[in-house]
């Protein structure tokens, strides 16, 4: 998007709002006072050469987390219009960026901070060493990655609730060193929300001066060798959000953004994932009609089986083995149980294991983690296989003695 610098502020502004805000500047000399003589600044010293680590490099990796936010938007842009590896720039651009913001840059999808419209910043996704997934899914993600360096590849990632759907596309990303991009489709209401943000300058009315920037989500397509991760695509409020996806999935890989007044067109390597729940159980989908996921490969990932769940709790909570194979095997024995519609996911026996790591009894973690307090029926059901399922004895002594406390506390 086309901006100026404002004389008198130094703001840039917007090109189609730089005269109204020249206007209303609250740093314009008003006829009284002197106007302010612009001067060339000063030429700076020097600086000592910055070497930048190449691209790919453990190296250049630590280097980006510790870039801000606006660091890394320069970085890519440097990358991009110099044409050259990163070890060959001084990085003078970049130093100036990381020192006019405070902003860190995010180095987890649970630190990296979200735009107007959901969508997370570029970052480099850490790798989870106790991830696990079948053979089948890990061969078909390196299939991903070799297509994608061949011409334009979308991964559809579908399967159960709490399954590790987004973490598994991160994981992706992780893998191959690639930069990611995280895209919550649930907020979006309007289309146009995908691609721009609008930010209020100042004024309000007709006098109102607003800036339109670009979304992490264009940033993130149209950064090379980026994993866009549009998650719970079949969640936008507005169904129309996913008809301007169509040129950007398929052969063309482009499309006009009106706001914007250009043309986003995706960079090369770049890989679209979404993730997908769909069934009775969800409620505010949108179907996602055929035209739309005929652009994807799919892949369907289930729940892990007993043994490798357990030991994913064990690791991952550091709970006794005995307690990692009581959860784990009661939530297999419910998932296939066919009269229970509702099953336990994975994420839901990470929050039990977490809980009974922080000293509480076995059923208080399960009872809490399920949650659906409204269905009784469904829970009575299901906490009986919990009751079947424990294999330590002081655990099942706990349950067979449970009772709800009649005495309040002061909290």
């Amino acid at each position: 998007m086309q901006t100026r610098e404002c004389p008198y502020c130094k703001q840039n502004i917007a090109e189609k709002a730089y005269d109204l805000h020249l206007k209303l500047c609250p740093k314009k000399p008003t006829g009284g006072e002197p106007a302010t003589k612009l001067e060339p600044p000063k030429a700076e010293p020097p600086r000592a050469e910055t070497k930048i680590p190449d691209v790919g490099t453990p190296e250049y990796k630590e280097y980006w987390r510790g870039l801000t936010t606006r660091g890394q938007q320069h970085e890519l842009e440097r990358r991009k219009a110099l044409g050259v590896k990163p070890a060959e720039d001084t990085g003078e651009a970049v130093q100036s960026a990381v020192e006019q913001t405070s902003v860190q840059a995010p180095a987890s999808p649970a630190s990296a901070p979200g735009s107007e419209n959901g969508a997370m910043e570029i970052f480099y996704p850490k790798a989870d060493q106790y991830f696990i997934a079948p053979e089948n899914i890990v061969e078909a993600l390196r299939v991903t990655e070799a297509l994608s360096h061949k011409h334009p590849t979308n991964l559809l990632v579908t399967g159960q609730p709490g399954g590790g759907k987004t973490c598994l596309a991160l994981e992706f990303a992780a893998k191959f060193n690639r930069p990611a991009v995280v895209v919550d489709f649930g907020v979006l209401q309007e289309p146009q929300q995908l691609f721009q943000t609008t930010r209020l300058i100042q004024g309000d009315g007709s006098a109102m001066v607003t800036d339109i920037r670009e979304t992490g989500f264009v940033r993130g397509m149209e950064t090379e060798g980026c994993v866009v991760i549009m998650d719970e695509i079949n969640r936008p409020e507005n169904e129309r959000v996913l008809n301007v996806l169509m040129p950007l999935l398929d052969g063309r890989r482009n499309c006009w953004i009106e706001d914007l007044r250009r043309r986003v067109n995706v960079a090369d390597n770049v890989i679209f994932i979404a993730t997908l729940n769909e069934g009775a159980l969800f409620c505010g989908i949108t179907s996602i009609d055929m035209a739309l996921r005929d652009r994807f490969r799919e892949i369907f990932l289930d729940y892990l089986p007993a043994e490798p769940e357990s030991k994913v709790l064990e690791i991952k909570a550091g709970i006794p083995k005995v307690i990692a194979n009581s959860l784990a095997e009661f939530a297999y024995t419910v998932r296939t149980t066919p009269t229970i519609s509702k099953k336990i996911s994975t994420r839901q026996l990470l929050h039990a294991a977490e809980a009974y790591a922080e000293n509480t009894s076995l059923w208080q973690a399960v009872e809490t983690a399920i949650g659906n307090y409204n269905d009784l029926e469904w829970r009575q059901r299901v906490m009986e296989i919990f009751s079947l399922s424990i294999k330590d004895e002081l655990e099942y002594k706990k349950w067979t003695t449970k009772k709800v406390s009649d005495r309040y506390v002061k909290y």
